[in-house]
């Protein structure tokens, strides 16, 4: 529910004009780092990475037991380097969504 949260509050501020795209410096990295710790929790994100295990059943172990979705999970991964963003094995991973606005 809360990643359906997040999407629909993306979609709300693209369809009003409100971008975050061009946002730096230090305050977009407090943001980017609360986001990424309320997300998944940092001691446990740090004991599954020193673990350097990054198999499509890893993930999803981990993402059961943070209680999470497996993808945001490969996101995070994929931002820190962890996993390439052109590893065609996490495909099952990956959602897409749309979002349809009724005016």
């Amino acid at each position: 529910m809360a990643v359906m949260s997040k999407i629909l509050v993306a979609a709300f501020l693209c369809f009003y004009g409100i971008s975050f795209e061009k946002e730096t410096g230090e305050q977009e990295a407090a943001a980017d780092k609360f986001a990424e710790d309320c997300l998944i929790p940092p001691e446990e994100y740090k004991s599954f990475i020193s673990n350097k295990r990054f198999s499509l059943q890893d993930i999803k172990g981990f993402a059961n037991q943070i209680e999470r979705d497996p993808g945001i999970v490969l996101g995070r991964l994929q931002n820190d380097g962890y996993v390439g963003f052109d590893d065609w094995t996490m495909s099952p991973l990956r959602h897409k969504y749309k979002v349809k606005m009724s005016v």
